[in-house]
């Protein structure tokens, strides 16, 4: 469908824009759940529309990254301790039993989750293992 690949191309915009250095295209394959042939066609219609891309080797691997990615608006940006602070909330609100706040804190991870890059929430659970909240409200 259309609208999957506009989704797709706007996702592979942010996982760009989340590294400053690059990225080899089987990566962000993986991180989109495509084929490496469909990164390389979405690169090349994203270029073809004007977003400065530029292709870089490393090592044997060429990685391609935003040229300008300050310049590239891409919405909010949310950091990883943002994201952790929504899931203690989240849990915060679960051991008081206020299952409706669990749910709208739910629903807006989920949405946040779609515009951070992958890395980011793959690092969550080290930082949640770090830090807990008890049920009185004081951090551990």
């Amino acid at each position: 469908m259309r609208g999957d690949q506009i989704s797709r191309q706007w996702h592979l915009l942010r996982a760009l824009a989340g590294r400053p250095t690059g990225a080899p295209a089987r990566e962000l394959a993986r991180e989109l759940v495509v084929s490496v042939r469909t990164v390389y066609r979405d690169l090349e219609i994203l270029e073809r529309v004007g977003i400065p891309l530029v292709q870089e080797r490393d090592g044997r691997q060429v990685c391609w990254r935003l040229l300008e990615p300050r310049n590239v608006s891409l919405g909010p940006a949310f950091n990883v301790d943002e994201l952790a602070a929504l899931h203690h909330a989240r849990e915060c609100m679960r051991a008081r039993g206020n299952a409706k706040q669990v749910r709208f804190i739910e629903s807006l991870l989920a949405k946040i989750e779609t515009l951070v890059p992958r890395r980011m929430i793959d690092r969550l659970p080290e930082l949640l293992a770090a830090t807990s909240a008890s049920a009185d409200g004081g951090d551990r």
